[in-house]
């Protein structure tokens, strides 16, 4: 039976973690109004799970694998020497962070075959979605792409742990299925466009996830792919870029790629795959170590974010609190500090931004369990913010 998967996060825009900071002048402020680790300039993003946004990573697609740029790995994972096997890997210079033309229109003929004859129509729309694409990384995304836009999360099979059968045709004929369905149908679409990719089952910190409750990994409750492009394994997640579950328990249709090629070493903390193999790190990492790495979501790394501080998922303090995170200059930053499990107002955060480094000063005024949620955008600092990050403070006085 499939696993019941982690849908899409949620929640990414809590009004239960809504804290106060100083700014220069020393006026108390609410910090997700204010709180900014923000740059000279910055252009804007939505987010998604109640953080609406996701980052643009280029302009356009190349039709071909030239032309690549190397995209930036950070040095560390958890304060070790960063050992990903990707390390130089390159991804098509341009690469889009919108829906490729070539999966946004096709023949209704088609889509009517398909569902008389999943096999034969789902053959005949992937030779349609790649007429004229050449090169495996466009391929790959094309696929992506049309999957994440046609295919719905079934949250009623969720809520009720009622999950039938997750195979491509089934997945075709309703246009919803659980992460198994959408991994096997992209498993099934690369294998007719000549791609070979593997469908990876493992945990991840999905809907619900709370970085102070549970078994952390878990159970295996999702499943993703991995895709050989140019000799070389890709991650993809393409039920996580398809949408989110949203507050009612519907499922929100939005199209990101923060979880298509992410860098093995960015993707490792929020999966944990079964087969260690399947990490794609040079030096696989144990459980205990997954455990302990902070909570960085996919649109952490997507917005250029690092985290320069060696902080846990949570981390032991004695009242002062010093968070350092790497920022381009276009990205805004917004935190809100709360007990956790409760609202609290009067915190103070003293924001310090200077030559990329953003710096989070806190001082807890009592002991407890604390979270510190980060928010990203790019352009208006005061318009809608993704949710990036989740750090926790056990504070002992």
């Amino acid at each position: 039976m499939p696993p019941r998967c982690r849908p899409a996060r949620v929640g990414a825009e809590e009004p239960g973690l809504t804290g106060f900071a100083r700014n220069t002048a020393g006026r108390l402020l609410p910090v997700f109004v204010l709180a900014c680790l923000q740059s000279v300039t910055s252009p804007a993003c939505s987010e998604r799970p109640g953080a609406r946004g996701h980052p643009h990573r280029g302009s356009a697609v190349n039709s071909s694998d030239t032309g690549r740029a190397s995209r930036e790995v950070p040095a560390s994972i958890d304060g070790r020497k960063d050992t990903t096997s990707l390390v130089t890997a390159v991804v098509p210079a341009g690469f889009e962070d919108e829906p490729d033309s070539h999966a946004l229109v096709v023949p209704s003929d088609i889509y009517r075959r398909m569902e008389d004859d999943p096999s034969g129509g789902l053959e005949q729309l992937v030779q349609e979605l790649l007429r004229g694409v050449t090169g495996e990384f466009h391929r790959a995304k094309v696929l992506h792409d049309w999957v994440a836009d046609n295919i719905s999360y079934d949250t009623r099979a969720y809520r009720t742990g009622s999950i039938g059968s997750q195979s491509f045709e089934r997945t075709l004929r309703n246009r919803t299925a659980v992460c198994a369905g959408f991994a096997a149908l992209y498993q099934k679409m690369c294998e007719l466009a000549g791609l070979e990719c593997v469908v990876v089952s493992g945990y991840a910190r999905g809907i619900g996830y709370d970085i102070y409750a549970g078994q952390d990994p878990g159970e295996s409750n999702h499943a993703w792919n991995a895709v050989r492009i140019g000799g070389e394994w890709r991650l993809v997640d393409v039920t996580w870029d398809a949408g989110h579950y949203g507050d009612d328990g519907s499922f929100v249709k939005e199209y990101t790629t923060d979880y298509l090629f992410p860098e093995p070493i960015h993707f490792i903390h929020m999966h944990f795959p079964k087969d260690k193999e399947w990490q794609l790190l040079e030096q696989p990492i144990p459980e205990e170590d997954f455990a302990s790495l902070p909570y960085l979501r996919g649109e952490f790394f997507g917005f250029g974010l690092r985290l320069r501080s060696p902080l846990s998922k949570v981390s032991h303090t004695t009242g002062h609190v010093l968070v350092e995170v790497e920022a381009p200059e276009d990205v805004t930053l917004l935190a809100a500090v709360s007990e956790h499990g409760r609202r609290r107002e009067g915190d103070a955060i003293k924001l310090d931004r200077q030559d990329g480094l953003a710096r989070l000063d806190i001082q807890l005024d009592h002991p407890g369990h604390w979270l510190v949620r980060l928010f990203a955008a790019r352009s208006d600092p005061y318009g809608p913010h993704s949710w990036v990050a989740d750090l926790g403070f056990d504070n002992s006085r």
